[in-house]
């Protein structure tokens, strides 16, 4: 049985817009206008650090809002015998975060996401050799896309302006894109 693997922030989720309202809610500042990198500058990496570990440790990412879509487009995966893998980037088994991968499996249980298996892409995927497994993968991070397609493994970025060229790497627009086309990757 084949996996298709979604990542969560800027797939499942707003990120990084949702990210950047965090920022402005604890500063009591807003920092709609900027991106991320610009963020850091502003506020200092101490800061940024800070936020960012308070942000993970805090209950708010069990709050987010869902993209639908990503719900629709793994129903209809799922519906063609696909188990659905949801690789994440957060840090979900650090001692560091004790309730972070808790937080994260109660968001997608609370928005109805089914899936069969929670992992952190940058460790969990290499130690349980699951990249054979993995029929595609969704990122908007170009970096994690490249991961997986160095691995053997298609995957699409969504919203993204990068178009490189590598044969197993396609940019799409949305999810509702990838819906329409999936079928063609597998």
């Amino acid at each position: 049985m084949k996996y298709v693997s979604f990542d969560i922030d800027g797939v499942m989720n707003n990120y990084p817009t949702c990210w950047i309202r965090y920022i402005g809610k604890v500063l009591d500042k807003s920092f709609d206008h900027l991106n991320v990198e610009e963020i850091k500058k502003s506020i200092g990496l101490d800061a940024y650090a800070r936020i960012k570990r308070d942000y993970r440790n805090s209950d708010y990412k069990k709050n987010l809002d869902f993209n639908v879509m990503a719900k629709i487009l793994a129903n209809d995966i799922k519906t063609e015998g696909y188990k659905i893998m949801v690789s994440t980037s957060r840090p979900i088994n650090s001692n560091e975060y004790p309730n972070l991968k808790n937080n994260t499996a109660l968001w997608l249980h609370k928005n109805n996401f089914q899936y069969d298996i929670l992992i952190e892409k940058s460790h969990e995927l290499d130690q349980l050799n699951l990249y054979h497994s993995i029929a595609f993968h969704i990122d908007d991070e170009y970096k994690y896309c490249q991961q997986f397609a160095n691995k053997g493994v298609p995957s699409f970025i969504v919203n993204s302006s990068i178009r490189d060229g590598h044969k197993l790497i396609t940019t799409i627009d949305s999810l509702e894109h990838l819906k329409s086309i999936w079928r063609d990757y597998v």
